[in-house]
């Protein structure tokens, strides 16, 4: 596991969807594509090759867990939980965009 504390970079958004997603249940691949384009309004669409990516880097640097969900007659599903080390990175990351949305605004200025 990586010691920086920024493991979630502030200029990507995906793994931070993503580790939101699985922060407000258990889930699996298919289940976090469908919700990100649900969410989003289509807005993210991402295809099973640039989704699993993510999720690896995410289990490898400890910020989810994964199990296998055996399903009868169905293909088994892997499912992400997030971990105590999963919700600081999310909640650093939030605060991260946050500050990079309002300075966004700032110099868009989109009060006119």
């Amino acid at each position: 596991m990586s010691p920086n504390p920024n493991i979630i970079p502030p200029d990507s958004h995906i793994p931070m969807l993503v580790l939101s997603l699985i922060n407000q249940e258990p889930t699996y691949g298919y289940h976090i594509i469908k919700e990100l384009e649900a969410r989003s309004h289509n807005h993210f669409r991402l295809k099973e090759g640039s989704l699993y990516p993510v999720l690896h880097q995410l289990e490898k640097d400890g910020l989810v867990t994964t199990r296998w969900h055996l399903q009868r007659g169905k293909p088994n599903r892997r499912y992400y939980s997030i971990t105590a080390r999963g919700r600081k990175a999310l909640a650093r990351a939030r605060g991260q965009f946050e500050a990079h949305v309002k300075a966004t605004r700032l110099v868009m200025d989109f009060s006119t």
